[in-house]
């Protein structure tokens, strides 16, 4: 079981991905883009931006590295 899903409008190699694994993060990429549940499960959240990350009914919107590490402090494979 993951312990959080990250949004984004590409699965491409990026900064979250990376942030993510460095930390042992089990995640679940969903691209908002060809899936269109995750779509429908992204616009629920109300975030901003498709650069999501959340856990636990909560979410981070964008890149920032220490919102992050408060939101999953603690959390790791």
């Amino acid at each position: 079981m993951p312990a959080a899903s990250f949004w984004c409008y590409r699965l491409l190699p990026c900064a979250m991905r990376e942030f993510l694994s460095e930390r042992g993060i089990l995640y679940v990429p969903r691209d908002v883009v060809h899936d269109p549940e995750a779509l429908a499960e992204f616009l629920a959240l109300g975030a901003p931006l498709p650069l999501v990350v959340a856990y636990n009914g909560r979410w981070v919107a964008g890149y920032d590295p220490e919102r992050l590490d408060d939101l999953l402090g603690g959390v790791a494979s």
